[in-house]
Formats: structure tokens, C-alpha cells, sequence
């Protein structure tokens, strides 16, 4: 009923993004309870959804691994960044944390994890 503030949306932005990496996390987990993915389990980067599977298996360590926000100073994490613009097409780069929006990173991982699974499960 009240209008919109900054913080509120700030906030909720915050959490927005929270439960983004949350889902990176567990969706990691889940292809990882599979064998589709694992320490001792190559990505084949022949099938399609391969890049899109490492990108997911990358976050899914940054997020796993670290509560920091994005370090541009890391080149890691910068090559990272870097990756996910490109790859995704992204024309106007938030530069406090990796995005991982789900219009534009999570719904196509998404679509693309579902492809290189089922190809995977095929041969």
C-alpha cells in the first residue's frame, strides 16, 4: 500500500539474487547427484550445453566458496565475469556482482543443462 523506497528495492534485489545463486547451488548439486557433473566427471565439450554447464559449474564454486561480493581485482573471478557477459550477450554489465539474472543466465543455462543432459544420457 505504501510506495516503493529505495531500500525496499534494494533489498529485494538482494534477496532476488540470493535465491539466483541458491538455485545455481542446488541445481550444481542436483546434476552432480546424477553424474552428470563432478570432481572426478568431465564436461564433454562436444554436446551442446557444455559452456553453459561449466559457466554453472564456475558460479556454483564462486557461490559455494566465497560470501564476499564480485572482486573485479580477481582475475579469476573477472575472467569469469567477463565470460558471462559475452556468452550471454549482456549489454549493460553490473559491475558489484556477477549477474545471474533469470531472463538472461539462469533460464538459458537452464535450457541448454537440459539439452547437454539428455544427448549425455543418449550415447
Amino acid at each position: 500500500k505504501e510506495p516503493l523506497t529505495k531500500e525496499f528495492i534494494s533489498f529485494n534485489n538482494q534477496v532476488g539474487h540470493f535465491t539466483n545463486q541458491n538455485f545455481i547451488i542446488r541445481l550444481y548439486a542436483l546434476l552432480e547427484y546424477y553424474e552428470i557433473i563432478g570432481n572426478d566427471i568431465k564436461i564433454d565439450s562436444s554436446l551442446p550445453g557444455a559452456d553453459e554447464l561449466d559457466i554453472l559449474r564456475r558460479l556454483r564454486k564462486y557461490f559455494s566458496h566465497r560470501s564476499a561480493p564480485y572482486n573485479k581485482e580477481d582475475t579469476e573471478q573477472e575472467k569469469l565475469y567477463q565470460r558471462i557477459i559475452t556468452h550471454f550477450n549482456i549489454p549493460e554489465p553490473h559491475p558489484k556482482d556477477f549477474i545471474i539474472s533469470i531472463d538472461t543466465v539462469i533460464t538459458p543455462v537452464i535450457n541448454k543443462v537440459k539439452e547437454y543432459v539428455l544427448l549425455k544420457l543418449s550415447q
